[in-house]
């Protein structure tokens, strides 16, 4: 997609580059401590949003729902990723328009993390008729890093898919 805007669009390209640059040193860096900021990782799932959504048309079919201010809560890093990589993956076999949403919302304590987007498998596809590796290394890191605090529930339902994650850290 960066390759694409550098003729296109320099100027996109060029803060596409950046983008990618932070991604990859937050991978590097910050995601190899056993917590990170919740803030931190907001940040970091904006980034990948942004240049995933290069790949729409339309990038205002792609919503990321965050309170304006976030408490100092710490949790797992990159324990929200796969619902990203996910519902890009999936977004992308569709026909129709892809609506992409992710919500973060927090009450008393507890992280509440929700994403829907359209859903098509190929019949022929195994992994998607059994469920790919992100969400069963998700769920394996829950029940190491939080046992007893979480819930994990997730819907294919006709052509749209829904995550939703409640966690105590």
């Amino acid at each position: 997609n960066i390759d694409s805007l550098i003729f296109r669009q320099p100027q996109k390209a060029s803060e596409s580059l950046i983008t990618l640059s932070e991604i990859m040193r937050y991978m590097l860096y910050d995601a190899r401590e056993p917590k990170a900021l919740l803030a931190r990782e907001v940040e970091h799932y904006q980034r990948i949003i942004r240049l995933q959504s290069l790949r729409f048309a339309n990038p205002e079919s792609i919503r990321f729902d965050v309170p304006a201010e976030l408490p100092e809560i710490q949790v797992a890093p990159l324990l929200f990723l796969p619902f990203i990589e996910n519902a890009f993956k999936y977004a992308v076999k569709t026909a129709v328009l892809p609506m992409i949403e992710f919500r973060l919302t927090i009450s008393e304590g507890e992280i509440c993390w929700t994403s829907r987007n359209p859903f098509q498998a190929d019949a022929n596809d195994q992994t998607a008729r059994r469920g790919g590796i992100g969400l069963s290394n998700l769920k394996r890191r829950l029940e190491l890093l939080y046992p007893g605090k979480y819930s994990l529930q997730t819907n294919a339902n006709g052509n749209v898919f829904f995550a939703e994650l409640k966690l105590k850290p």
